[in-house]
């Protein structure tokens, strides 16, 4: 069963999703640029945005990375049949509960070739056979595009992944800016020296000693000890629109309505990237398409919230509120923990060798 989803997701406060590098902010032109010894000296450091180039723009472009949005989905989806479990009174071990929400049991998979018989079983599951992972690390039926923003050569580069909509939110205008961040030193700059004598002790001796040590750290650099500094940080503008595609390949409707409210959950309840306790990361998504094998398609979410009543999205999701009645705790553990007789890793494996040539001499 082969399902689409095409999406415009709204930025609605600024969002800030950290990428690798060292970088500066030059606020004379209000560009964020990669660091040299010469713009070191004198421009502020940056935390910037993940990007990501696309042929035909003169630079990278703000990207959502699919993996950041995967992985959110998959949590939700987690969520959802650890609800079904404690409904029926039943718990999961701290294993199973780590594989439903990352995907991984350990840092090495069950290595053993996977029988006709478990290959079936797992595939079916509601979870398992949709997000993938466990101990033999399925692979998951649920392809996520990477979220890219609404611009002439994007729309143009990546044409098919695109929403039918795209020219509709066309934004070639500047979509980032990056803000200048003060931190300050209430001990440095004296402030609130009453309440200081009052509640620190040793008070006398400890801010004099502090200070001399601040005035000897600055005389060789910058002050390791004052807390005072200034730093920037790159974001994407709210009122930004990015182009979001989800591409399934189940193996029965459960799966597909367990996706659907997964990402209704996710809609309702995320935050994107980081500095979300400062108001970051905030979105909604709209005009979302879904498409099934056969052509038929329906605008599924009302407002900014999945539309359950949807005569394309009730089948899905009675097949899920069927299917989560069904899930038990002991199927879990045996999909996703480890098996007792399953192989070593090879470097365990190497390890134990090791010991036992050791232990023989």
């Amino acid at each position: 069963m082969k399902l689409t989803l095409k999406a415009v997701l709204k930025t609605t406060s600024p969002m800030h999703i950290t990428g690798a590098g060292s970088y500066r902010f030059n606020p004379a032109t209000g560009y964020v640029v990669p660091e040299t010894t010469e713009n070191a000296r004198d421009m502020t450091p940056c935390t910037p945005i993940q990007r990501m180039w696309v042929i035909g723009e003169s630079g990278p472009v703000p990207v959502i990375p699919a993996n950041n949005i995967a992985g959110r989905l998959r949590r939700h989806a987690a969520e959802l049949v650890l609800k079904a479990i404690v409904a029926k009174g039943e718990k999961v071990s701290l294993q199973a509960y780590s594989s439903l929400m990352c995907g991984a049991v350990g840092s090495a998979p069950d290595s053993r070739d996977l029988s006709y018989a478990e290959y079936k079983k797992s595939s079916e599951h509601v979870y398992l056979g949709l997000f993938g992972g466990g101990p033999r690390m399925l692979p998951r039926k649920v392809r996520v595009l990477n979220g890219v923003p609404f611009r002439d050569k994007v729309i143009s580069a990546m044409e098919n992944q695109m929403h039918p909509e795209a020219s509709k939110y066309l934004q070639n205008a500047p979509i980032t800016m990056a803000w200048t961040c003060r931190r300050n030193d209430d001990l440095m700059e004296l402030v609130n020296v009453p309440l200081q004598e009052s509640s620190i002790d040793n008070y006398v001796e400890e801010i004099q000693k502090r200070q001399t040590t601040i005035m000897e750290e600055k005389s060789k650099e910058r002050s390791k000890t004052s807390t005072f500094s200034f730093s920037s940080l790159e974001f994407i503008l709210p009122g930004t629109h990015f182009n979001m595609g989800f591409e399934l390949d189940v193996n029965n409707a459960a799966q597909a309505g367990l996706f659907l409210m997964a990402l209704d959950s996710f809609v309702s309840k995320e935050r994107i990237g980081g500095k979300s306790v400062n108001g970051f990361g905030a979105f909604l998504l709209k005009d979302v398409i879904l498409t099934d094998e056969n052509g038929k398609e329906s605008t599924i979410f009302t407002g900014d919230r999945l539309n359950q009543l949807d005569p394309m999205v009730k089948p899905y999701l009675d097949a899920w509120a069927a299917a989560a009645g069904n899930i038990d705790a002991a199927a879990i553990e045996e999909m996703m923990t480890m098996p007792a007789n399953a192989p070593l890793s090879k470097k365990d494996k190497a390890k134990a060798d090791k010991e036992a040539k050791l232990a023989a001499i």
